[in-house]
């Protein structure tokens, strides 16, 4: 550093650091001086009553907390991808059967117009079956649209350009290590979503934050040592010392209370997050266990008619 001025005291310890004083100096008024000093500091704490160990800690808590979000993130993701999968397989299946509806009914309208035209049917029958054409078309294209929607957002949650042309596969679905009640799933969802494990490690760091404000106040320690040269020579190893220095501040406006009234309040905003994502949590497990529920009785009654119109279908074909 670079330093000049006209103060006595400092003309004095900078010429004594840089042993250049001259004999006969008048001390009361040795003149302006100029100074080029070089050096190296170094400081070290040795206590500060554990505040830099708990910052340590509440990073450490908060970095858990991070990846516990993005796992939250990604198995948001990976729902969101099958649910969307499912909803675009639905419809493409049920487009096929109603492509077969419509087909179906055109045959039927065009027997009945036939028949119309030769007498042996009433109007009344024809446009019937023209209305019933009309609502099958108006299904078809129902779920048509619903089967481009849902591969719109698959290519939305895949990050691949709308461009890009997507043929769903066939997939299954093995329940088998599905809890078996609704308190089974409830523990295993309290014990492994990521959303329980964020706002768990953000109340551990919250309370270490607390228990950091409170050591704000302790006194601290620190050793500090200072090798530098005032000479032309710029001779580091001219000047050196070594201090142990005890700081407590006896006062500072209010800091560390409004600090550690802050921490607190985080606190306790942190338990609230925790008791509401506790509540949505085992929201989440009661809709989707009734839902399982329910799904599996409609498949149930699904198959029950799948196996009904089989069998009607044999009769009619007989019969054909």
């Amino acid at each position: 550093g670079l330093l000049g001025g006209d103060s006595p005291s400092m003309y004095l310890m900078k010429r004594i650091d840089a042993r250049i004083l001259q004999p006969n100096t008048d001390f009361n008024d040795p003149g302006a001086f100029y100074n080029f000093e070089l050096g190296a500091t170094v400081r070290y704490n040795l206590y500060d009553g554990g505040v830099r160990r708990l910052g340590e800690y509440a990073a450490e808590a908060g970095v858990h907390a991070e990846r516990s979000r993005l796992e939250a993130v990604q198995n948001t993701l990976a729902a969101g991808v099958v649910t969307t999968f499912l909803s675009a397989k639905a419809a493409e299946e049920l487009l096929v059967a109603d492509e077969a509806s419509v087909r179906t009914v055109e045959s039927q309208v065009a027997e009945t117009k036939a028949n119309y035209e030769m007498g042996r049917t009433l109007k009344s029958d024809l446009l019937s079956l023209e209305v019933r054409l009309a609502t099958a078309k108006e299904r078809r294209i129902r779920t048509d649209v619903a089967r481009r929607v849902a591969l719109a957002g698959l290519k939305r949650l895949l990050a691949v350009p709308q461009t890009t042309e997507i043929v769903l596969g066939d997939a299954s679905l093995d329940a088998a290590g599905l809890p078996q009640d609704e308190d089974q799933a409830m523990v295993e969802a309290f014990r492994h979503r990521a959303e329980v494990k964020a706002i768990r490690y953000r109340v551990r760091q919250a309370k270490i934050e607390v228990e950091r404000a409170k050591r704000t106040g302790y006194p601290t320690v620190d050793l500090q040592a200072r090798w530098y040269g005032d000479d032309e020579g710029l001779r580091l190893s001219s000047n050196w010392w070594v201090l142990v220095a005890l700081s407590w501040d006896l006062y500072d406006g209010g800091r560390r209370d409004a600090q550690l009234m802050y921490a607190r309040a985080v606190l306790d905003r942190m338990k609230e997050e925790d008791r509401k994502a506790l509540l949505d949590v085992a929201l989440d497990v009661e809709t989707s266990m009734l839902g399982l529920e329910e799904a599996k009785a409609r498949q149930t009654v699904a198959d029950q008619a799948v196996g009904a119109a089989d069998e009607s279908l044999v009769l009619v074909e007989k019969q054909y």
